[in-house]
């Protein structure tokens, strides 16, 4: 494994993939009732900001440009279910309330894939509530 975002020490936190069901109905039409359904837990290198603020830190006008906005890349290893992973589905993180329906829904604005068959990096952009 050469990138070192996808080291296990840095992949220490636990997220979600949720995957929007019940979008059509047998007609085709969009149905009023659609939700999101649990696609797989993967461990995660989770960093704040988006790759351009990561990499360039000290700009500050770009974050006054995102102004009620909270971005984050997450990184996680390549398998099955992360390879399915669209930008139609989002990230829940953190985990940490009993209540899953209470956990932080980030929309996936961007895939990464990192080296070959290595992994993924997902920037996402979390949902006011």
């Amino acid at each position: 494994m050469g990138d070192r975002r996808l080291l296990p020490a840095r992949r220490n936190k636990r997220i979600r993939f949720e995957v929007r069901r019940g979008e059509k109905d047998g007609y085709g039409h969009r149905t009023v009732n659609a939700e999101w359904r649990e696609k797989a837990h993967r461990s995660a290198n989770v960093m704040y900001g988006a790759g351009s603020e990561q990499r360039a830190a000290a700009q500050p006008r770009e974050a006054a440009q995102q102004v009620g906005s909270q971005t984050a890349s997450f990184y996680v290893l390549a398998d099955s279910d992360t390879r399915a992973v669209s930008i139609r589905d989002r990230i829940r993180y953190p985990l940490s309330d009993p209540d899953p329906a209470k956990w932080p829904a980030w929309e996936i604005s961007a895939i990464e894939e990192i080296g070959f068959n290595e992994g993924f990096g997902f920037t996402a952009t979390r949902v006011a509530t």
